[in-house]
């Protein structure tokens, strides 16, 4: 039976998972194969330079980067022409990622204020629209005021949705504005088509953890016909055979539908005996896979009071003999055969144990494989081994995850994190082991858990500074606390000091994962604070203070691009960090062309800003005067005689000496033989 299947449009996050080669530049829409992907048109779209130049015709220069982008129009959309072409290689550097992902930001900030406002647009999420509730989603979708994508969608989705005139229709992902927009349009035009929601599981959310409210959700059931909740590609087949024949829906298992104005589910039932791992390449000449390795296999520890993630499954973990994962192995190195360009695998699995992890890496090093991959784990004795540590390091292994989350035991008690017999000891010999064979250790963090007070986030804070200054491999990132809805600190909410949960809307129709709940005023947005402070400082002091993506946003992308992975196979065990850099008085050094300056009118002062760094300085006339007579390379030693003997009231050796070397360091002179674009 003919299908087609639209995908979801937000964030950045789809074009760093699955990047295409040429970057964001498409301008036309077309069906490939089945999958109408919107994505990559949207952002190209919204980052076409013929429209900046437009909107920048509205801004009003108050700020820093805006006074940056009015005093040289043309060196700021080349820019984001730049960053358009570069910002998918998958051999980007951090520095240069941020720059790109901030020129973008920036675009994205002006649209929210001059096109767009009420609605924000950022890189992470697309649109900022309230996709919790689905009857205000179902009045509100169709209204061009209340939908930002709406314009978009009529403009160039809906006419190939027509073209298609596909009698099933799946909508990937979860339910948004944007794909609500679609499927509402669809029904006025093509009552008779069915809409199935599929493939709406993500690392932290997906329906299924709704599946009891989805029953009473008839607002939901007004823009679609079904919802798909797990064995996507198996369920989606016995759908489209029951619509072909004409067979009652309740056939199909894993189904929740709606027939005779009710709302219907049917049981979960899936075909186990297929060991076969998802594997997904970022593109046709990527060098690296995600790698679902047994994807009927969920976090074996599974009793963290915080966590939902194995709610959204619906088996156990009965397929965990060394036969199955020697099975999903060789489909591993069939595709691997097949792929030969790949270098890099991210398991995506939830949680391998230590002696899976120690079967993989043997597999791999028998059968000559040569690969750099990552994984995540637990927090266990077992990881010190060191036959497994000798042979993760031989295979290939360069990070390995572990969900540390506190630093408190108290908290990590509440969490029920551990056994019984865990220590800090054990996670810095950990540390310690595997940074000497070159492993990477990464602690994906939670501040603002319930039970946790500031006492508690400063011994997190203090231990992460120990451990990443002692071992240089050592990373991390901060999540700030959120409650799922379907995790033990949600069903049993006086256990954890929570009087109170408020919910966004009618359960019935909620749509999201996580709720808010009565923290102590301004808590949360001081945990965001701080969080950004924190990895700021620790993992990014290069990065500006008044930076528009902040460094949790920068890192979850990084993340969702696997260059982390990669960042971290160039890493040395030896060489700790550093950001120190020297300059020769008698090297030619000159700005750079990513440098421009205008005047701030209301302080009576110059903005020098760098769109290399994103990095800007304020000055007065004898400072521009500097910047114009590095316009031509010269020495630093030529520079201070002259400019000292040129005025020597006003510049001063000692002040041009330090001067020079902090604009050296910061970007703002450049060696002269390096072409910076």
């Amino acid at each position: 039976m003919n299908y087609i299947r639209i995908l979801s449009v937000g964030g950045l996050f789809h074009e760093f998972y699955s990047p295409i080669p040429n970057g964001l530049s498409t301008t036309v829409l077309t069906l490939n194969g089945r999958e109408l992907d919107a994505s990559n048109l949207f952002w190209s779209y919204i980052f076409d330079s013929k429209k900046i130049k437009l909107i920048i015709d509205k801004i009003v220069p108050v700020s820093p980067k805006y006074i940056a982008i009015i005093s040289d129009i043309d060196t700021f959309i080349k820019q984001v022409e730049i960053a358009k072409k570069s910002v998918c290689n998958s051999d980007i550097s951090a520095k240069d990622f941020f720059r790109y992902l901030e020129t973008f930001s920036i675009v994205c900030n002006i649209y929210s204020e001059y096109v767009f406002k009420p609605h924000r647009l950022t890189i992470q999420n697309g649109f900022e629209t309230n996709n919790y509730s689905a009857s205000q989603i179902y009045y509100d979708c169709l209204d061009e005021q209340k939908n930002p994508y709406l314009h978009f969608v009529k403009q160039y989705v809906l006419p190939q949705i027509r073209e298609a005139l596909a009698p099933v229709v799946f909508i990937d992902g979860a339910p948004t504005f944007y794909n609500m927009a679609i499927c509402r349009l669809i029904k006025k035009e093509f009552p008779n088509v069915h809409i199935s929601i599929s493939r709406h599981s993500s690392e932290y959310y997906s329906l299924n953890k709704l599946e009891s409210y989805l029953t009473q959700n008839d607002y939901l059931f007004k823009m679609v016909d079904s919802i798909i909740l797990e064995y996507y590609d198996e369920t989606e087949g016995k759908l489209l055979s029951a619509l072909e024949n004409n067979e009652e829906l309740s056939t199909v298992p894993n189904l929740i539908y709606k027939s005779d104005d009710e709302i219907h589910m049917t049981s979960y039932k899936a075909n186990r005996k297929n060991y076969v791992p998802i594997f997904q390449t970022q593109h046709s000449i990527s060098d690296l896979a995600n790698v679902h390795l047994q994807p009927y296999n969920m976090c074996y520890w599974n009793k963290c009071t915080f966590c939902g993630i194995n709610k959204k499954y619906h088996f156990n973990n009965d397929d965990s003999t060394e036969n199955a994962l020697e099975t999903s192995l060789n489909y591993l190195i069939e595709h691997l055969h097949k792929e030969k360009e790949i270098k890099y695998i991210w398991f995506i699995d939830e949680a391998i144990h230590p002696h899976k992890l120690k079967y993989i890496a043997d597999f791999f090093i028998q059968n000559k494989i040569k690969i750099i991959w990552q994984a995540r784990c637990r927090i266990e004795k077992s990881l010190l081994d060191q036959n497994l540590i000798e042979l993760l390091q031989k295979s290939g292994l360069k990070e390995l995850r572990l969900g540390l989350e506190s630093a408190s035991l108290n908290v990590l008690k509440s969490m029920n994190k551990f056994d019984e017999d865990f220590s800090f000891d054990i996670v810095e010999k950990i540390c310690a082991t595997y940074s000497s064979a070159g492993i990477s250790t990464h602690f994906p963090m939670i501040i603002g858990f319930p039970s946790e007070n500031s006492y508690d986030r400063k011994k997190t804070y203090d231990y992460l500074h120990y451990l990443c200054k002692k071992y240089p491999l050592v990373s991390f990132n901060l999540n700030v606390f959120n409650l799922d809805i379907s995790s033990h600190v949600f069903r049993c909410p006086d256990k954890y000091e929570i009087k109170e949960i408020y919910y966004p809307c009618q359960l019935r129709d909620f749509l999201g994962n996580t709720l808010q709940w009565d923290r102590e005023p301004n808590l949360e947005k001081q945990l965001f604070m701080e969080r950004d402070q924190y990895m700021r400082e620790m993992l990014y002091p290069w990065m500006p203070i008044d930076s528009f993506i902040k460094p949790h946003i920068f890192y979850r992308l990084s993340e969702t691009a696997r260059h982390t992975l990669k960042w971290k196979a160039q890493m040395n065990s030896a060489i700790p960090v550093t950001n120190a850099v020297s300059i020769d008085f008698k090297t030619k050094v000159c700005i750079p062309d990513t440098l421009v300056y205008g005047f701030d009118a209301k302080k009576k002062v110059y903005i020098i800003y760098n769109w290399k760094t994103h990095h800007y300085m304020i000055g007065n006339k004898h400072l521009i005067f500097i910047i114009d007579f590095f316009k031509t390379a010269h020495t630093i030693s030529d520079a201070i005689d002259y400019l000292t003997k040129s005025e020597p009231n006003v510049y001063i050796l000692e002040d041009l000496t330090i001067l020079f070397l902090k604009m050296y360091q910061r970007g703002y002179l450049t060696d002269s033989k390096k072409k910076e674009v």
